[in-house]
């Protein structure tokens, strides 16, 4: 945070419906209050390129794309001046080299840039109906993925060492243990970082997730800021 890098911004590539547009605008209200930080959804963008390879499964085709150009060309390119950091946001697939299936999200330590993926996070990509669970389940893996991908672009690596946000993850059922709360030690870096107040944040976080129905991960932040105003 500086006096002229004041915000997140959120970049959309591809299509979105009205549904994930929704899920966008949530995404970015949690966002800013995660990192206590305005956060931005800039106008959307056609993908810049055909896909890098076709991939099938279960009788089904789709698209994946590169994560390196977004990385290196399109991203950098696009980061307003005002953004300390720049995520991109798309419906399609995405790897980072050949030899991987897919990733959820990746993002550069010291460029403030970052693409992730709500492609494989909702039911439809496993050919599964959509219910009010399965909606659920997609916005909780939504808030998880993007805001571990910001952590990394406030400089926070993968942590080993706890339960936390910054966990590694490399399928749903990882992404789903994690927890949306950080551990005290990255919790402690981000906070030096952009200096907010954490028993605020606490209240902050509690109080949208219960108003989005995710009630077991706001009782933990409701917990946490009971425990610091206790002084235990």
């Amino acid at each position: 945070r500086s006096a002229t890098r004041t915000e997140i911004a959120l970049l959309p590539f591809g299509r979105f419906d009205e549904r994930q547009r929704e899920l966008l605008r949530t995404v970015a209200a949690f966002t800013a209050l995660y990192f206590d930080l305005p956060t931005r959804l800039l106008d959307p963008r056609s993908m810049p390129r055909q896909p890098d390879r076709i991939r099938t499964s279960r009788g089904r085709k789709w698209g994946q794309y590169l994560t390196g150009p977004f990385l290196r060309d399109v991203l950098p390119a696009a980061l307003p001046p005002s953004a300390i950091a720049l995520l991109g946001i798309t419906m399609e697939d995405l790897y980072p080299s050949p030899r991987w299936n897919f990733v959820f999200g990746e993002a550069l330590l010291y460029d403030r840039v970052g693409i992730y993926s709500l492609a494989r996070l909702g039911p439809e990509f496993a050919d599964q109906p959509r219910t009010e669970e399965a909606s659920r389940v997609e916005l909780r893996r939504s808030l998880q993925v993007v805001t571990h991908e910001l952590g990394h672009m406030f400089g926070l690596v993968h942590c080993t060492e706890w339960a936390c946000n910054l966990n590694g993850s490399n399928s749903l059922q990882e992404t789903d243990r994690q927890p949306l709360y950080l551990c005290p030690d990255c919790l402690r870096m981000l906070q030096w970082n952009l200096r907010f107040d954490v028993l605020a944040r606490y209240d902050a976080l509690a109080g949208f997730l219960e108003s989005v129905g995710l009630d077991d991960d706001a009782a933990w932040f409701r917990r946490r800021a009971t425990t610091v105003r206790s002084g235990t």
